[in-house]
């Protein structure tokens, strides 16, 4: 066991631990944070991501020890009692279904719109395809993402407010969901 220090949210914490811990294990266990899931425990469906020096970071393979800069999790995110534009415009969307996933979701959104504060469909199917669902509530994700690219630039946008490129992505999202279920099917894992 070692002591490590992790600074969480803004705020250090010590804990004793075996220095090959996962820092979700810490996260979770230690100081109690629940934002970050177990999903996949390989580092591939993004459900335990958090934010470390602007990327959204599997936790589940991180060892605690490896981690020397800030940690911001789902409930780092939320400022003076106020959520981040990108938690309040997944609520405005009707985002979650199972919810299971919405911390990686949120978490690799919060950094796609820091990397990319306009981006465009492509963008974010792009920027979020490594933060899997298994609701298939991708287009409504896509949704979210604009009206926080929207509210973050100062710009009003209404609930269900889907540009024809996120409405067309509904349908591009559909006919790959089809697609991958058939191809689970034919493999024996649907």
């Amino acid at each position: 066991m070692s002591r490590i220090t992790l600074k969480v949210n803004g705020t250090a914490h010590t804990v004793d631990v075996d220095p090959l811990t996962p820092l979700l294990y810490v996260l979770r266990n230690d100081l109690g944070l629940q934002g970050p899931r177990f999903g996949c425990g390989l580092g591939q469906c993004g459900a335990c991501a958090v934010i470390i020096n602007g990327v959204a970071t599997r936790s589940c393979v991180t060892p605690c020890s490896n981690v020397r800069s800030e940690i911001t999790t789902l409930e780092g995110l939320a400022s003076n009692g106020t959520l981040h534009p990108v938690q309040q415009a997944w609520i405005d969307e009707q985002v979650p279904q199972c919810g299971f996933c919405q911390n990686g979701q949120i978490i690799t959104a919060k950094v796609l719109l820091d990397k990319t504060p306009n981006p465009t469909d492509a963008q974010i199917r792009e920027g979020m395809a490594g933060a899997l669902c298994r609701c298939m509530t991708y287009y409504r994700v896509q949704a979210a993402i604009k009206r926080a690219a929207a509210t973050l630039a100062g710009l009003p946008r209404k609930v269900g407010d889907l540009s024809a490129d996120a409405h067309n992505a509904k349908a591009d999202l559909s006919a790959e969901a089809r697609s991958a279920k058939a191809e689970a099917g034919k493999a024996g894992v649907a």
